[in-house]
């Protein structure tokens, strides 16, 4: 798919759980809207350190991935990670946080959320 699917636009937020960090858990805000591969599509906060940023489009579909650009408060966030997005059958969306190579652990999610929208 080169879209974001239309179950994943809208504002979402939740709290990432992220083992070893500190702290290990904290609010994230996010906002999604349609757009293609390499479009920026969207933004997120993570207001606890705080920073903020774009994230474009990389994959659409039943595996969303969006690259995160940190554009405010980049010495107080990982940059270039890559987030993956799933669209749950309750409603909510699942939230998964990869480090850029080079940074940490690029294998598996470094963080994770469940978000409502808001």
């Amino acid at each position: 798919m080169l879209s974001v699917p239309a179950a994943l636009v809208g504002r979402w937020e939740g709290v990432v759980s992220q083992p070893g960090a500190h702290p290990d858990k904290y609010p994230i805000r996010l906002e999604l809207r349609n757009g293609r591969i390499g479009e920026v599509v969207g933004s997120v906060a993570y207001p606890t350190f705080p920073c903020s940023g774009s994230l474009t489009l990389i994959v659409g579909g039943d595996e969303t991935r969006v690259q995160e650009k940190i554009n405010d408060g980049e010495s107080r966030c990982a940059d270039n990670g890559e987030i993956r997005l799933y669209s749950q059958s309750d409603g909510t969306l699942r939230w998964e946080y990869y480090y850029a190579p080079g940074i940490g652990d690029a294998s598996r999610p470094a963080g994770s959320a469940v978000l409502s929208r808001y």
